[in-house]
């Protein structure tokens, strides 16, 4: 049924009544290719693809408020499956997403150069990985919620540092302390 006249498409909050609706209404549904936008406290949310019974299902895109954009899959809306997700400071994420979040082995790299390569669950390094910073330095090892963290080790140069990494910190074998991602003075 149409609301206002107007088709309804469903949104991660929900269904909501859409007068901007650019494609075919189906049982006062958005059913076709088309566009959809909403919005929230941040600003308008913009979503192209082709709806079934109201909600964006395979292949589309997304904007968000502040000009991040996402490209792939989508299920009920959400991104959800293989996407490229390009935000505002220029990080660009590629891999699987799973109810909106990177999630799974992807690949991000960053607008200074940096990039990281692994496992991601909800948005941020989480297994095993290698992050590369501009300058040719590399951690290869765990992540732990964004952070170096396992036996690990770090190579800058011709030095390699291995050791136990926690929240980003390393004493390597020979007693080197190590920070990554943080000062060394928040590292004990």
């Amino acid at each position: 049924m149409a609301v206002d006249g107007a088709c309804r498409a469903w949104v991660p909050n929900g269904f909501i009544a859409t007068s901007g609706w650019s494609g075919a209404c189906r049982i006062g549904n958005a059913d076709d290719l088309g566009t959809v936008s909403w919005q929230t406290r941040e600003g308008p949310i913009t979503v192209t693809g082709t709806f079934r019974d109201g909600a964006l299902h395979g292949p589309g895109s997304r904007t968000t408020p502040d000009g991040g954009r996402y490209e792939g899959q989508f299920c009920m809306t959400v991104p959800q499956g293989q996407g490229v997700f390009v935000a505002p400071n220029g990080m660009r994420y590629e891999g699987p997403f799973a109810w909106g979040a990177p999630s799974g082995i992807g690949r991000a790299t960053f607008r200074n150069g940096d990039r990281y390569e692994g496992g991601v669950q909800a948005g941020m390094g989480n297994g095993e990985g290698i992050y590369t910073w501009a300058n040719g330095d590399r951690y290869e090892g765990t992540q732990r919620a964004g952070y170096p963290g396992g036996q690990d080790r770090c190579i800058s140069g011709t030095q390699v540092f291995e050791g136990i990494w926690t929240h980003g910190c390393c004493v390597d074998v020979g007693g080197t302390r190590i920070a990554v991602v943080r000062p060394m003075a928040e590292c004990c």
